[in-house]
């Protein structure tokens, strides 16, 4: 599994379901209605894809790490949520206190005991 290409296109599906979540449809009910459920299976496929919430598998770790260095939008030392770790691939799929997921190189994980 190409794990960098998994993430970018689950982040391009969480991207398209806010979009249609802060659509404005008017007093559409019926339009409302079949918005919630598009917006419910985009947040599914995320889920899948990345093996989280209901598809998470029996390698997911929930562990609390710190990391080191800046990486992207993250600031160093942010609190994090470790969920996979791709060792193959030196990354680990982690979530920060906002709740955004993030592909992070291992090397800059320290992780709390």
């Amino acid at each position: 599994m190409d794990i960098k290409n998994t993430f970018k296109v689950a982040q391009e599906i969480a991207a398209l379901s806010t979009k249609y979540e802060n659509e404005d449809i008017g007093n559409n009910e019926q339009a409302e209605i079949q918005n919630k459920k598009f917006i419910d299976d985009l947040d599914m496929l995320h889920s899948k894809l990345l093996q989280l919430s209901m598809y998470a598998t029996d390698k997911l770790l929930n562990q609390t790490a710190v990391n080191t260095n800046a990486y992207e939008q993250l600031s160093s030392y942010s609190n994090l949520s470790v969920y996979y770790i791709y060792e193959n691939e030196g990354l680990a799929l982690v979530e920060d206190t906002g709740m955004g997921l993030h592909l992070v190189p291992l090397d800059i994980l320290r992780f709390e005991e």
